[in-house]
């Protein structure tokens, strides 16, 4: 089953919607010094102007596992990084698509039912 959430309603201002959407990828960061130590990590990945070039990219750069990792102090390794979810943000904040990474991104389905939102706004309380 794929995961839901509640999508952004349509009712905004187009004047004020900017075409610019946000990239973060939550997962655990590996540091080269210390292999048996992971931390939870919150990469800004990149910023798009549409949805769909978002995931183009971002399916990029999970294929390639060139992820922006900060770099250590040494400047001689690179954290390893392993993704687990992605969340697309709109240019007010707001959540647009999600995520999970497995060997390919499985994406949320918007929640389409009255009773699944009711359901969901519960949960979220």
């Amino acid at each position: 089953m794929h995961p839901i959430f509640l999508p952004v309603s349509d009712d905004t201002d187009p004047e004020l919607r900017e075409d610019i959407f946000t990239v973060q990828v939550t997962g655990l960061m590996q540091h080269p010094q210390a292999r048996q130590s992971l931390r939870e990590e919150t990469l800004a990945v990149c910023e798009t102007a549409s949805v769909t070039e978002a995931v183009q990219r971002l399916k990029v750069i999970h294929l390639l596992g060139d992820w922006p990792v900060p770099e250590t102090l040494s400047h001689q390794a690179k954290c390893v990084f392993f993704p687990l979810t992605v969340m697309i943000y709109d240019a007010r904040d707001e959540k647009v698509l999600g995520g999970r990474f497995y060997e390919e991104i499985v994406w949320a389905q918007p929640v389409t039912l009255a009773s699944e939102r009711l359901s969901l706004e519960k949960q979220q309380q």
